[in-house]
């Protein structure tokens, strides 16, 4: 009985042995990963002012808009920019799929797993690191993300911008109709009741839908007025606007690898290959010695 359990432990170190060694020896043989960081720095923003940062100092951190920030940064419209910008549907095709094109949708994919998003506790500064075994691909995607965000949340602005100033030149269309409706009604009323100039004489009650019509114009001038200049300052803003989004350090070509851990393949490796060792000489030994029940 002695026996068996012998061989029964021998089998079991020859088992946990290339359990243990099988990963050390990938870690061997594995191919090394770089990765790079781009640190980039948000500007939480409130309707019509500047960005809360810009506020008399005043820095309020909030979870909720920096998930939101993860969430666009990972979306397919962002990636899907860097995909086509770096080439990467045709470079990792070659490399992963034997030569064919990925489809964007797929290239997105990929890049999302190499993805690795971060924060400094508390503040609106946000790391983006990406994984590649070429330490050059790894910072300039690192690169291209922060640009590609950058860019999307400043077209973004833009557009929200464009929307207000469409909305205002349709009010400025329809205050040019009441214009010309008001001006019309009052070159009727002067031809009508030829008033006199004004300050000439005391006004007579006859004259006073022609001054009434007057004054309204002139209302209707002043809001067109005050809705053209604000068109005219959206414009101007939206000609001169930076993004809320600027990078502070730009990734840098990693030079050292993060993985994979060769001492500890080593390790791995040694211990497996002496736990296969000791099993196979347990097992060996007590390979013909009978059972003590059969002697």
């Amino acid at each position: 009985m002695k026996s068996n359990w012998a061989k029964r432990w021998g089998i079991i170190l020859i088992f946990l042995g290339f359990a243990i060694g099988i990963p050390g020896f990938w870690f061997l043989i594995g191919h090394a990963h770089y990765e790079a960081t781009t640190r980039i720095k948000i500007e939480l923003e409130m309707p019509d002012g500047p960005p809360i940062e810009s506020r008399q100092n005043v820095r309020t951190y909030d979870p909720y808009f920096i998930q939101i920030v993860f969430e666009t940064i990972q979306s397919q419209a962002v990636l899907s920019n860097v995909v086509e910008m770096l080439h990467l549907d045709m470079e990792w095709g070659k490399r992963y799929v034997n030569g064919r094109k990925l489809e964007i949708a797929e290239g997105v994919d990929l890049l999302k797993q190499s993805l690795h998003l971060s924060v400094i506790s508390n503040t609106f500064l946000i790391e983006i690191s990406v994984i590649s075994e070429d330490p050059a691909e790894a910072a300039k995607i690192a690169n291209a993300i922060a640009e590609a965000y950058r860019d999307d949340r400043l077209e973004k602005k833009r557009q929200l911008i464009n929307r207000g100033i469409d909305a205002l030149n349709e009010v400025l269309g329809y205050e040019k109709q009441k214009i010309k409706a008001a001006q019309d009604e009052v070159d009727r009323l002067k031809n009508e009741l030829n008033p006199p100039d004004v300050g000439s004489e005391k006004p007579d009650s006859k004259f006073q839908p022609y001054w009434e019509a007057k004054q309204k114009l002139e209302r209707l001038e002043h809001f067109r007025d005050i809705v053209s200049q604000k068109i005219s300052q959206m414009d101007d803003r939206n000609r001169s606007m930076s993004s809320p989004t600027s990078i502070v350090d730009r990734a840098q070509l990693p030079t050292s690898p993060i993985g994979p851990n060769r001492t500890l393949g080593k390790a791995l490796l040694g211990v497996g290959g002496l736990l296969i060792l000791c099993g196979f000489v347990v097992f060996v030994r007590n390979w013909r010695k009978p059972d003590a029940a059969e002697s």
